[in-house]
């Protein structure tokens, strides 16, 4: 079996994917593997989208079939990472965090607390965009706060890591939403949530914090985190 009939399959969809796969499961070898894997990695370099996609799907379904759990969750997570980015609507992103929120379970049971952040961030990440378009956003903004601090729980030390600056970016964008919302006054869920992230922000984030983004973009970060610690840690 050659890879660009995987491909194919995988373009076709998760369905057929699985068809092909299942029909011809003795075929599945560890080099079929990796060169799902290379596509995926080429089109990261190339910045080809549908080629990330396809190939991050095909190299998640193969190593669950030929037992790797492990790197199938990883490809996994970096397929959806992709669906993420490219997000169009609400439906789309709550999509995203559906299939984070069970990552993080399959993470947490293959035992790799590094993948169970990646996922909790992504799933805090989508739901934070789907609350944008939310009939609901009072609800919507609870859900996204628990989400966040489900991710705080899990963040490692490392302040330098591309993931633990993503939580905290996106902790200083929901927060600065939440605090200029009515749902502040009126909502203690809302309200105990923002402290805790303030907490948060206070004890793992120093002043000189530096992010790996432009200037203009840190200093809005940097004043957003300041006023959330100033009024609620």
């Amino acid at each position: 079996m050659e890879l660009e009939e995987v491909l194919a399959a995988a373009a076709r969809g998760p369905a057929e994917l699985s068809r092909l796969l299942d029909s011809r499961q003795d075929e599945i070898t560890p080099p079929l593997v990796a060169a799902a894997e290379e596509c995926a990695r080429e089109g990261m370099s190339s910045g080809d989208g549908e080629m990330v996609l396809l190939g991050a799907l095909v190299a998640s379904d193969l190593h669950l079939r030929l037992g790797d759990r492990t790197k199938s969750l990883k490809w996994l997570i970096d397929f959806n990472g992709i669906l993420y980015a490219a997000g169009d609507s609400t439906e789309n992103y709550l999509s995203v965090r559906s299939s984070m929120l069970d990552a993080i379970k399959q993470a947490n049971e293959v035992g790799s607390a590094e993948l169970a952040f990646h996922a909790a961030v992504i799933a805090a990440e989508s739901g934070f965009h789907a609350s944008e378009g939310a009939a609901n956003p009072d609800e919507w903004r609870r859900i996204v706060l628990a989400d966040i601090a489900s991710a705080c729980r899990m963040a490692p030390a490392d302040q330098s890591d591309t993931w633990y600056q993503r939580l905290v970016y996106l902790i200083a964008v929901a927060g600065s939403e939440a605090m200029t919302s009515s749902a502040i006054e009126d909502d203690e869920r809302v309200t105990r949530s923002v402290r805790a992230l303030a907490g948060w922000i206070e004890e793992r984030v120093p002043i000189d914090f530096e992010f790996d983004f432009d200037s203009k973009v840190n200093s809005q970060i940097a004043a957003q985190l300041t006023e959330l610690t100033a009024r609620f840690a």
